[in-house]
């Protein structure tokens, strides 16, 4: 005890002596705090009552101003994830001992961001040209998100030329998002710009294209065939739709080079390259159907093995239908002005048929040597999406095959 000259009993302030457990910042996720904060007033004391009670601590944000905020009571304080937002907070600890005679102490607690934004940049672009080059490619767009803060359109990037004009080769576009805190993400895009061989060049990508589609339609109806009634049928035919659909925008690119770039001379192209198209599409459909039909398949279900023909039957189907783009994208000769020789009105092809072989009967199904729509049994009195997309199919396919003759005439 300390007493004074006139006999009072001194009574000492006691000392506060905030704490922050945990790094010097806490990291942002959606503008506030990722990760709680723990506080403490381990070091605090007091000479004239010694351990002060838990109630003796108060925790302030802005202590004394108008924004002031109370956190809570006790020596150690715990803010949750998400309470406090982006920026720099005040927290001020306040220890008041028996008298009533109080200390203070702030720290600073900084919600910041160091950690750098998501970036996806668009996919490697790869375009076959006739024209000479520098040539307009269109790159896409990237998108960039950040854990804390929205990242603004104008803070994406790319060193891409201005005009987006792209000499024959690899380009390397280099994309950058920055959020505006110090962190900054980059990734790369390729851009193929294949130039210098003429129309014969794009020709030859899509007969490239059509026979890799061949050959993936093959593996794809081998594993259907053998898909087991009793069991899940994995078999996946999204890929092969999504390369039909790449194939398909060459053969629209390539016929509208032949038109803008082929003058005269590409009369005669741009009609061979519309039936393989034609073609292209009808086999697209076909699959479509035959990805309808495992859709609609489940293991142990009465109609699963009569679906799992049908689809099948749609993938030969459509292997029937890519033959026919096959033969005449192979009869397209090297020089575009002047039809391939040897060419059929429809499919491509003249020659005769095999030794012994006779046209198909009335009702049986003259395609690949697919099973009849329906697959027999119960199936073929199906309307589900699979049986409808059929229906639809070949009320069209009569409509392309006349297309392809106007084409050729």
């Amino acid at each position: 005890m300390t007493l004074n000259l006139v006999g009072q009993v001194v009574n000492y302030a006691p000392n506060a002596a905030a704490g922050y457990e945990g790094d010097d910042q806490a990291e942002c996720s959606d503008e506030t705090n990722k990760s709680a904060i723990y506080l403490h007033a381990g070091s605090s004391f007091d000479v004239d009552d010694g351990a002060l009670p838990g109630g003796s601590f108060e925790w302030y944000e802005d202590y004394g101003l108008v924004t002031e905020t109370h956190w809570g009571t006790g020596q150690t304080l715990t803010i949750g994830a998400g309470q406090l937002g982006y920026g720099v907070h005040n927290i001020t600890l306040v220890v008041t001992d028996s008298q009533g005679v109080l200390d203070t102490d702030t720290i600073s607690v900084t919600v910041a961001d160091t950690a750098p934004p998501l970036l996806e940049v668009p996919e490697d672009v790869a375009v076959v040209t006739i024209a000479a080059p520098p040539i307009q490619v269109d790159i896409g767009e990237a998108f960039a998100a950040d854990e804390c803060l929205p990242i603004p359109d104008d803070a994406i990037t790319n060193d891409a030329p201005t005009d987006l004009r792209f000499g024959a080769g690899e380009t390397l576009v280099t994309w950058t998002a920055d959020d505006g805190r110090g962190n900054i993400a980059t990734g790369v895009q390729r851009v193929v710009v294949n130039a210098g061989g003429g129309p014969t060049s794009i020709f030859d990508a899509i007969r490239e294209g059509i026979i890799e589609l061949q050959v993936a339609l093959g593996h794809a109806h081998e594993e259907v065939s053998q898909c087991s009634p009793a069991e899940a049928c994995e078999v996946d035919l999204g890929y092969l739709v999504e390369s039909f659909d790449g194939l398909i925008m060459m053969t629209r690119d390539a016929m509208m080079m032949a038109r803008s770039a082929m003058e005269e001379e590409g009369s005669e192209a741009d009609e061979e390259l519309a039936m393989i198209l034609a073609d292209l599409e009808a086999a697209r459909m076909a699959l479509l159907e035959a990805a309808a039909c495992l859709d609609e398949s489940k293991a142990e279900d009465a109609d699963t093995e009569a679906l799992r023909n049908q689809a099948a039957a749609r993938i030969a189907e459509s292997e029937a239908i890519l033959k026919d783009a096959a033969a005449e994208a192979a009869a397209m000769d090297e020089d575009p002005g002047e039809p391939g020789a040897g060419e059929d009105d429809v499919g491509g092809s003249d020659e005769p048929s095999g030794p012994g072989e006779e046209p198909a009967g009335p009702g049986e199904d003259e395609v690949g040597g697919a099973e009849q729509v329906g697959g027999g049994g119960t199936g073929g009195q199906r309307r589900g999406l699979c049986g409808t997309g059929t229906i639809l199919m070949f009320m069209s396919l009569p409509l392309l095959i006349l297309w392809k003759v106007r084409l050729r005439f």
